[in-house]
């Protein structure tokens, strides 16, 4: 092989090295979670445009500051704790935090992390993936305060309801039920 063909051998190497850049790149930065990586002191490091849209910064605002500047005081507790079993476990799954965004709107966000570790095996960071989850928690919200608000209208019902499966096994019953049982007695 010639130099001119080694030359154009590479050429073509470095165009399809940052053709493939490109694509992860985008894919990175837009993405439909929020991805980032911080250092062994929280700082983060990196961050792709989904977070700092959500967040409502730019990319700059985020990148060197503590992940924790961005919780509410209360994920900061649960954030630090969780940083401690991260580095001793290697990862974590569904963490629930809250992120203050830069408009001060509060989101919750469901967070997976993974320990990044140097050529001698010693944490040097973290990559995480986030997922805001504030509609699934206002939803179960509603939902549990609609369980509630049923219970209370079952129980407030002074006849005697029982619920039998259709194996007739009792499911439930309601206080009218043990109402006519002492009137019965």
């Amino acid at each position: 092989m010639n130099l001119d063909m080694a030359l154009k051998e590479i050429d073509g190497l470095k165009i399809k090295l940052e053709e493939s850049e490109m694509k992860y790149r985008d894919l990175y930065e837009s993405a439909p979670d929020m991805y980032h990586t911080i250092n062994t002191e929280g700082i983060i490091v990196d961050c792709n445009r989904t977070e700092a849209d959500i967040l409502g910064y730019s990319k700059e605002e985020l990148i060197g500051n503590s992940i924790l500047d961005f919780q509410t005081e209360e994920s900061r507790k649960t954030g630090k704790k969780a940083m401690n079993k991260l580095f001793n476990e290697g990862k974590i799954k569904g963490l629930e935090l809250q992120f203050v965004k830069k408009d001060g709107g509060v989101i919750d966000v469901s967070r997976n992390a993974t320990v990044i570790y140097n050529e001698k095996g010693r944490p040097i960071g973290t990559r995480s993936v986030m997922r805001d989850i504030t509609k699934d928690k206002k939803m179960m919200e509603i939902i549990k305060n609609s369980n509630f608000k049923l219970q209370a209208i079952f129980d407030a019902i002074t006849d005697g309801i029982c619920l039998i499966d259709k194996n007739f096994i009792v499911q439930e019953i309601n206080r009218g039920m043990f109402s006519q049982q002492n009137r019965m007695e």
